[in-house]
């Protein structure tokens, strides 16, 4: 865990108000499945930790996504696994959540999970220098003024293709992962936007089967540059 997280760590809540106050540049990457989001951060965050100014300054960007719930998870003094399943599985009714939230083992409500989610990100929001992959990352840093927003898109079949060829799967599988994935980061994306969806959060929106990665980094760079956030 880097020590951006080991500082949010140490936060008490009379201190939460402080460092909403501090704005740091930040990057948010939403994306459909199957659109290589891992890879585009990793090209970008590479490119960005190149800039001279940044070398010269100490500022290093990260690249946050398992970071967040991991986070998330020892605020909480909770497993990792349990935020994991709360971010991850779509449509649990009122009555799971009941009996979950009654078992000595899971005391939180899925409600307080998501929002320490929340608090986690609008943290590495206010420190600036990070890209946050998914997580409604957009949503909940819309108001940002040092935030650019991307969103990654691709046909279908190309996508069901770089899912087969990733995760060796049969094409039946790889529609179902899609599918699941797609459904469940919507309904996250919607959870935080309080079912107004997130589709006006995006500065720039990517065609991942058209454009090269390398290109990616510079347009997102280029925005950067235009919008003055650095």
């Amino acid at each position: 865990m880097d020590n951006f997280l080991h500082q949010y760590l140490a936060i008490s809540l009379d201190e939460e108000s402080d460092y909403k106050q501090v704005i740091g540049p930040v990057i948010t990457l939403s994306r459909e499945c199957g659109c290589g989001a891992k890879i585009v951060a990793s090209a970008l965050c590479e490119r960005l930790n190149q800039a001279p100014d940044n070398r010269k300054q100490d500022h290093f960007w990260k690249i946050q996504s398992k970071e967040i719930l991991q986070s998330a998870a020892s605020k909480l003094g909770i497993e990792y696994a349990r935020v994991r399943q709360v971010i991850s599985v779509a449509d649990r009714n009122i009555v799971d959540e009941i009996i979950s939230s009654l078992s000595e083992k899971y005391h939180h409500s899925d409600a307080i999970i998501k929002n320490e989610v929340g608090k986690v990100i609008t943290f590495l929001g206010s420190s600036g220098y990070n890209i946050i992959i998914g997580r409604a990352g957009s949503v909940i840093l819309k108001d940002h003024p040092q935030a650019l927003h991307l969103r990654l898109h691709a046909p279908m079949e190309w996508r069901i293709q770089q899912v087969m060829q990733r995760y060796n799967l049969s094409k039946q599988d790889a529609i179902r992962h899609i599918q699941d994935n797609d459904k469940l980061r919507s309904q996250v994306r919607t959870y935080f936007s309080k079912g107004k969806g997130d589709d006006a959060c995006f500065d720039i929106s990517l065609n991942a089967m058209t454009i090269p990665v390398p290109k990616m980094v510079e347009i997102v760079i280029r925005s950067m540059e235009i919008r003055g956030i650095r």
